[in-house]
């Protein structure tokens, strides 16, 4: 893959457009099924179970996103009781 052609996984931006301050996640490395966030680096983006984010603001939301569900991905979520502290 070209060094430059990868998306966010989580807004979309490309990085063709801005390739400072990005991030690579992925629950495969260290400790199987925990995520990781490393510095962007080549060798890690090219794996395909990597996700890509932009920066901090989107790695810590996918972050949010994976302890939340168990993935990077998006997906619905539905609440049997509503959190204390949006009350």
């Amino acid at each position: 893959m070209k060094q430059n052609s990868y998306v966010c996984d989580n807004c979309g931006k490309s990085r063709e457009k801005d390739a400072n301050h990005w991030f690579v996640l992925t629950a495969q490395y260290a400790i199987p099924g925990a995520p990781t966030l490393l510095k962007w680096n080549q060798g890690s983006a090219e794996d395909p179970r990597a996700r890509h984010a932009c920066g901090q603001e989107c790695a810590f939301a996918m972050l949010a996103r994976f302890m939340a569900t168990g993935t990077f991905e998006r997906v619905a979520v539905k609440r049997e009781d509503p959190c204390p502290s949006s009350a």
